[in-house]
């Protein structure tokens, strides 16, 4: 995540940055490495930010619902 990490802040335009990012903290939750709770709202952040810079990737719309459906108090925030 860390090289996601510095890619968005060189360019924090860039979208499949954030989607990288949200990615990651997706795989996360799923192989338990984290609980749900703590990487997946930083997931549904991430693809959110993917989606707010460039709503075309496909991935990104994948990323979010799969974090909403996981994790479905994701959906207050």
């Amino acid at each position: 995540m860390t090289f996601y990490q510095q890619a968005i802040d060189r360019d924090p335009k860039y979208a499949l940055a954030y989607f990288g990012l949200a990615e990651a903290n997706r795989s996360l939750a799923i192989t338990s490495d984290v609980p749900s709770k703590d990487s997946l709202p930083q997931a549904k952040a991430a693809a959110q930010k993917t989606l707010a810079i460039d709503d075309s990737p496909a991935e990104a719309h994948a990323s979010l619902s799969l974090s909403l459906v996981w994790f479905p108090s994701a959906r207050l925030h």
